[in-house]
């Protein structure tokens, strides 16, 4: 059975990217990246990439 919360969530370093942080977060928790950041709902399954790893909305960009 997988887990369904994270049970340890670090605080990121000043600067720190969001994938650097995925990373932290997963080896932490002993998941995998795109499970970490998905059980923390960052991402849905709508937002993953194959290509890259994840893309942001045009509605989420900043203009």
């Amino acid at each position: 059975m997988s887990p369904r919360r994270l049970a340890l969530v670090p605080d990121p370093y000043p600067g720190e990217s969001l994938l650097s942080w995925g990373d932290a977060l997963a080896r932490l928790n002993q998941v995998s990246r795109t499970e970490a950041l998905r059980m923390a709902g960052l991402i849905n399954s709508s937002t993953v990439s194959a290509v890259f790893g994840y893309r942001v909305s045009d509605r989420s960009c900043v203009r």
